[in-house]
């Protein structure tokens, strides 16, 4: 274990099996509780691990700059002429008294 990840880890915050339990509830998952203390663990590393990276982070990176507005290539917005209606429609897997016709989602 690196040296940054071992000082994360003295000081990880615990995430719970109760904690994981209770989310494990939420989402309708029924699991054993040798699986709840293994994510609990599991959680709590990847925790320590994300502040560990937010910490790096602030102490080194510069603010993201994406240079001068004059310096960047933008394309300018341009009107081109499309399909007509029929066309598209003629494209459509399923068309029906000149509309897209789309299978219900609910």
């Amino acid at each position: 274990m690196g040296s940054g990840l071992w000082r994360a880890a003295k000081r990880m915050v615990r995430i719970t099996v109760e904690q994981v339990g209770h989310l494990a509830e939420l989402v309708r998952l029924r699991l054993t509780a040798e699986e709840l203390a293994v994510l609990a663990s599991e959680l709590s590393r990847i925790v320590a691990y994300m502040e560990l990276l937010e910490e790096a982070a602030a102490a080194s990176a510069p603010p993201f700059d994406h240079g001068p507005i004059e310096l960047r290539q933008v394309r300018r917005d341009a009107s081109k002429p499309g399909l007509r209606h029929r066309q598209a429609l003629a494209l459509a897997p399923k068309g029906r008294a000149g509309f897209f016709s789309v299978p219900k989602v609910m």
